[in-house]
């Protein structure tokens, strides 16, 4: 199960503001010609979601065991 997956499910919005996010409805405002930065915000998006859909919840998982492991080592060779 990806993060995105989990987004998805609990109808979250997956962008960095919501202009910017076509699964919530609105892929822009009425403000969007004027808007300076909406091209920023469609690129974070999209690469919000390429971390997002390759990144599971073993993986998630994984990265914490080894972070505990590493502060463990750390720990005991301190000592």
């Amino acid at each position: 199960m990806t993060l995105t997956d989990i987004l998805r499910a609990v109808d979250e919005p997956i962008g960095p503001i919501e202009c910017v996010d076509p699964e919530g409805g609105r892929t822009s405002c009425d403000k969007v010609r004027d808007c300076i930065p909406h091209h920023v915000w469609r690129e974070l998006r999209q690469s919000m979601l390429s971390v997002l859909e390759r990144t599971t919840l073993q993986d998630m998982k994984n990265q914490h065991d080894q972070r505990q492991s590493l502060l463990g080592k750390e720990v005991t060779s301190n000592v």
